[in-house]
């Protein structure tokens, strides 16, 4: 029988993300860099998930959903992972 699973996933900067689409140069013809985060940041990619700027985390940043990844939790030592984790609350 499986143990709990940890999930997670990538986090990327907001800036990050606009600054490699920027560089691409395979990109449509007519591709509005900036409608496209404004789509990502009104939730209208389901894929991804708009984190906004807030002291924890930093700068606006966006969770990649459609790269979710597991692990057995008892292989993590969550003492040691939480503290530094930018969502823990004490």
């Amino acid at each position: 029988m499986l143990g709990p699973r940890l999930l997670y996933c990538p986090i990327i900067s907001v800036s990050k993300l606009g600054a490699l689409l920027q560089d691409r140069t395979s990109l449509p013809t007519g591709f509005d860099l900036g409608a496209y985060l404004n789509t990502i940041r009104k939730q209208h990619n389901s894929s991804m998930f708009y984190l906004p700027k807030n002291d924890k985390l930093g700068d606006e940043a966006i969770a990649l959903l459609d790269r979710i990844n597991n692990c057995d939790a008892q292989a993590v030592e969550l003492d040691e992972l939480l503290p530094e984790s930018p969502f823990h609350t004490q």
